[in-house]
């Protein structure tokens, strides 16, 4: 996959993520598959291992449904960890593929809120789900 996900122009640093992306699906009503349909992210997500996030992540894009994304374990997160996750989910929704948080770690949403791109993870479409 060739998606550049850190290009972006001005200030915002992702060019025209709006701040609450439209067309992006309800939570799911059924179950969500552990195995299948959660993307679980890693204590660390800053610059030294977003290029390996990349490759993970990418195969996600094009998962059919909705996904989950396990935020839980995130202790460490830089500006380049936020953006990464806000360009994928933009894709996402761009895509017209549902995407939802079941965790998020204080240290995830005290970053995305310090950057101002809370609406832009869809912080607020997340289930505690310890």
């Amino acid at each position: 996959m060739s998606q550049d996900y850190l290009s972006g122009s001005g200030e915002d640093m992702l060019g025209d993520v709006p701040a609450m992306p439209e067309g992006r699906a309800d939570l799911p009503t059924t179950a969500v598959d552990p195995d299948r349909d959660v993307m679980t992210l890693p204590a660390d997500l800053t610059i030294t291992e977003v290029a390996a996030l990349h490759a993970q992540i990418s195969s996600w894009l094009e998962a059919d449904g909705s996904i989950a994304i396990d935020g839980k374990a995130v202790e460490t997160i830089d500006g380049a960890g936020v953006q990464l996750l806000a360009a994928f989910i933009k894709d996402r929704v761009a895509r017209s593929r549902g995407v939802y948080w079941i965790n998020a770690s204080d240290v995830l949403v005290g970053a995305a809120a310090r950057m101002g791109l809370h609406g832009a993870l869809l912080l607020e479409q997340s289930l505690d789900v310890n």
